[in-house]
């Protein structure tokens, strides 16, 4: 009986041991090339910070080896393979630490996860997420272009002096907290734009979309779409 209990003692350990060391394989870190843009999709979630580009990767769900980080052109992309782009990145999860030391636009889609609390500057910066995706970032750039669709989620905070966002698809932009300048913005089809203009306001809203600003722009240019449900109004 004492042999027996040994014998399932052991090999309790030996199974505890081997699920950690198979966990921690799966955990790895990838010095990269330099980049200036990033594409992120499927069921990846990414910290960014400044630093000598790397990539430090925990696995949570499949394989590393599927786990890509590619650089074509001056572009990184980070995605599962076989996932086909497709909502979730199929059955892989992982989360990543990436350093980088400039960048200029970040892309997010099909439920990734991107965020990044140090402030990147830019002189002209482009932030897009599309298929339930989230990106949130702290910026100063002289303009930022961003499109939000698919019902994705969009957060900006920061200074800028331009700011042009599209949302459509029931998907949201909150820059309440970027102050701007000059904003041009349009949103359709269920989506909502929060933002912050100080000099001038062009919204355009339409089929269920809706526009709140905060700030006194000296120069507006409103269409609220009011035979398609489109709203644009001052925040409290």
């Amino acid at each position: 009986m004492k042999t027996i209990t040994m014998k399932n003692v052991c090999s309790l350990i030996c199974f505890v041991l081997l699920t950690v060391l198979t966990v921690h394989a799966q955990d790895d870190t990838r010095r990269l090339g330099d980049f200036e843009s990033l594409e992120v999709s499927g069921g990846i979630s990414v910290d960014l910070f400044h630093g000598s580009p790397k990539a430090e990767i925990e696995m949570i769900k499949g394989d590393s080896d599927k786990l890509k980080t590619e650089i074509k052109g001056n572009t990184l992309k980070i995605y599962f393979k076989n996932s086909s782009w497709g909502w979730g990145g199929g059955n892989g999860k992982a989360k990543i630490k990436l350093y980088f030391e400039d960048l200029n636009e970040v892309d997010v889609s099909a439920g990734s996860n991107v965020e990044c609390n140090e402030v990147i500057k830019s002189t002209e910066f482009d932030a897009d997420a599309s298929s339930g995706a989230r990106l949130e970032l702290n910026l100063e750039a002289e303009s930022v272009d961003s499109d939000v669709s698919s019902g994705a989620s969009l957060r900006l905070e920061g200074n800028a002096k331009n700011l042009k966002v599209d949302v459509s698809s029931g998907a949201s932009f909150r820059g309440s907290e970027l102050k701007t300048k000059n904003v041009d913005a349009d949103v359709s089809s269920g989506g909502s734009i929060k933002v912050w203009a100080t000099d001038s306001l062009s919204a355009d809203a339409s089929s269920g979309g809706s526009v709140k600003y905060k700030g006194n722009p000296s120069k507006t240019n409103i269409d609220s779409g009011k035979y398609s449900g489109g709203s644009v109004r001052k925040m409290d």
